[in-house]
C-alpha cells in the first residue's frame, strides 16, 4: 500500500522550482518507496510566479502568503527556499503547527537564528532536514565509504573549495545575497557551507578554524522601477572566504569559497589524502574521481566513475559514469526527506548538521575580528 504526503513549497525561485520538480520525480526514481506526493499548495511574494508554478507543476491551489501553506490542514511537510532572513520564521511557524520541514540553506540568517532553529524544531517534534544535497551525489558516498573503510589510511590532508563566476561581471545587479539584512554573510553563509559540510561529512567535525575574507566587487547596480537602474549601490558582504582549520582527526584542511572567480564556473571541489591514499574531485565532472592508494603506486592516479552501489547511482543508470543531474540530486533529497517523514529512515542531513556547520561558521566570521586561531564551540540562543 502507498502512503501520501501532503506537501507545501514555500518561494519559487529556482531553488524551489527544483523542491517542486522533485515532488514530482522522488516517487518515479525511487519506485520501491511506495509514497505519492500531493502537491497541496505553493507560495511566492510574487502572485504570478506562484500562479504559474502551481499550473505547470500540478499544485491544488497557490498563494502569495506563506502562512496560508503553514495553516493549511491538508499539507504535512513544507519544503523551503526563501531568502535567508525568513527561514526562522517559517519553520518556528511551521514547528508549532506540527509540519515536517526540508529548508535550504543557511538555515537561519546568522548562527545564532540557526539554534533558535534547532530550539524550535525540538519543542515541535517534527522531521528536519537541511538541504545540504551535494551528500547525495554517487562520488561523495563512494568517498566517504573509501574512507571509512580505512582505504586511504589515517586522513591527514583536506582542501575543499568552491568557486563560481556568478558574480564576476560587476554589471550583475543587486540581488537580496549581496545585503547582509536579507542574507546575512556573503560567501560564508552561501557557498562555503557547502565546503565545510562536506569537509565535516567526509573527515569529521572541524575544531579551530582560522579566516580571511574580501570584497572583490564593492558597488552594484541597484535595481529600481520596471528594470530600470537605480544608480551603484554598496554590496554589504563579502565575495570571498578562506579558511585554514583542523579536524578532531589530526588531519589539517584549507576551506575557500568565492562567488567573483574569473573560470571556473560552478567548482565545488576537494582533494584529501591520507596516509595510504587520495581522492581528488569536483562537482565540474560529478561522476568521475580521481583516486591513489598504494597499490597503484606504480602509475599514481586512476581515474574511476561511480556506479551502482554508490549511493542512489543505480537508480538513474545501471553503468557506470552516467549518474544522476544535479536536478535529480533533488529528487535523492526529496526522496530522503520523504522517507523521514514516514518513519522509515532517520532526516539526514538534520538540524544537527546545520548547527555543526554554523558553529564552525561563527568560529570563522570571530577569526576575522580576532585575527587568530578560534575555536569551534557552541552559541546561544538569541
Amino acid at each position: 500500500m502507498r502512503s501520501t504526503v501532503r506537501m507545501g513549497v514555500i518561494g519559487l525561485g529556482a531553488a524551489g522550482i527544483r523542491h517542486a520538480r522533485a515532488c514530482l520525480l522522488a516517487p518515479i526514481w525511487f519506485p520501491d518507496s511506495k509514497f505519492e506526493v500531493r502537491r497541496q499548495v505553493c507560495a511566492d511574494v510574487d502572485a504570478a510566479a506562484a500562479a504559474r508554478a502551481a499550473d505547470q507543476l500540478g499544485f491544488g491551489r497557490w498563494t502569495a502568503d506563506w502562512r496560508d501553506v503553514i495553516s493549511d490542514p491538508e499539507v504535512d511537510a513544507i519544503a523551503v527556499a526563501t531568502p535567508n532572513d525568513s527561514h526562522l520564521e517559517i519553520i518556528e511557524a511551521a514547528a508549532a503547527a506540527g509540519k515536517h520541514v526540508l529548508c535550504e540553506k543557511p538555515v537561519g540568517l546568522n548562527p545564532a537564528q540557526t539554534a533558535a532553529a534547532a530550539a524550535a524544531i525540538e519543542a515541535g517534534g517534527i522531521v528536519f532536514m537541511v538541504g545540504y544535497n551535494y551528500r547525495c551525489i554517487p562520488a561523495l558516498v563512494r568517498t566517504r565509504n573509501l574512507i571509512e573503510s580505512d582505504g586511504i589510511g589515517r586522513p591527514t590532508h583536506y582542501r575543499g573549495r568552491y568557486f563560481t563566476s556568478s558574480g564576476t561581471d560587476s554589471s550583475t545587479p543587486l540581488s537580496w545575497r549581496y545585503l547582509r539584512s536579507v542574507s546575512g554573510n556573503g560567501t560564508l553563509a552561501d557557498l562555503m557551507s557547502h565546503v565545510i559540510d562536506t569537509a565535516q561529512f567526509l573527515f569529521g567535525p572541524i575544531t579551530e578554524v582560522v579566516g580571511d575574507k574580501q570584497t572583490f566587487v564593492e558597488q552594484r547596480p541597484a535595481p529600481g522601477p520596471e528594470g530600470v537602474s537605480a544608480g551603484l549601490a554598496p554590496v554589504e558582504n563579502e565575495d570571498y572566504v578562506s579558511a585554514l582549520a583542523r579536524f578532531a582527526n589530526g588531519a589539517q584542511g584549507t576551506l575557500e569559497g568565492c562567488r567573483v572567480i574569473c573560470g571556473p564556473t560552478n567548482e565545488m571541489a576537494f582533494e584529501l589524502n591520507g596516509s595510504a591514499g587520495s581522492v581528488k574531485w569536483s562537482l565540474e565532472r560529478m561522476h568521475e574521481l580521481e583516486i591513489y592508494t598504494d597499490s597503484s603506486i606504480a602509475q599514481g592516479y586512476t581515474q574511476a566513475f561511480s556506479q551502482s552501489g554508490d549511493g542512489a547511482h543505480g537508480n538513474f543508470n545501471p553503468g557506470a559514469g552516467n549518474g544522476p543531474s544535479l536536478m535529480d540530486l533533488k529528487a535523492i533529497e526529496m526522496n530522503n526527506f520523504l522517507g523521514a517523514v514516514l518513519g522509515r529512515i532517520p532526516a539526514s542531513p538534520g538540524i544537527s548538521a546545520a548547527l555543526a556547520v554554523a558553529r564552525v561558521q561563527a568560529a570563522i566570521a570571530r577569526s576575522w575580528a580576532s585575527g587568530t586561531w578560534e575555536r569551534v564551540g557552541t552559541f546561544d540562543c538569541p
